[in-house]
């Protein structure tokens, strides 16, 4: 995922004429950090994914290779601000749906109990695990995060 991320940034960069150096302030990231996004070494946090995805106007999906390319609107402070509540919300109604326990979500999820119990009390998961959780149950990190419905 590092990879596509990284390839789908410079990629991005490349074609809105960009230079490093202002999305570097733009995004409020440090010199060091940016480049270990570019190389595909690191991953950044949501916040900085949504921070890009609204800036190139694209979908988390399309950065981290979740999806195809798609245009979209995001209205970072908006996300950002409802990102927690949005979160539970959504997971919390697929939990009462399936009629899972917390247990059972953490199996499907292939993750460990203690994780998936943090998500109900607001612990928004790094993107990897978001990525997984999407998967599991059949949605988008988009949708997971509110983005798009």
């Amino acid at each position: 995922m590092k990879k596509i991320f990284a390839e789908r940034l410079n990629e991005l960069i490349e074609l809105e004429g960009i230079k490093q150096k202002e999305l570097i302030e733009i995004l409020g990231v440090s010199k060091s950090s940016f480049i270990l996004w570019k190389e595909g070494r690191n991953f950044p946090r949501y916040d900085y994914l949504i921070k890009i995805a609204a800036f190139f106007n694209v979908t988390l999906g399309y950065l981290i290779g979740e999806s195809p390319f798609k245009s979209i609107n995001i209205d970072v402070a908006r996300v950002l601000n409802n990102l927690p509540t949005i979160f539970i919300k959504r997971i919390t109604d697929y939990k009462e749906k399936e009629k899972l326990s917390y247990y059972a979500l953490a199996q499907k999820v292939g993750m460990d109990q203690t994780s998936v119990t943090g998500w109900f009390k607001g612990n928004v998961p790094e993107i990897e695990s978001l990525k997984k959780l999407a998967n599991a149950i059949g949605e988008t990190v988009d949708f997971l995060l509110g983005i798009e419905e």
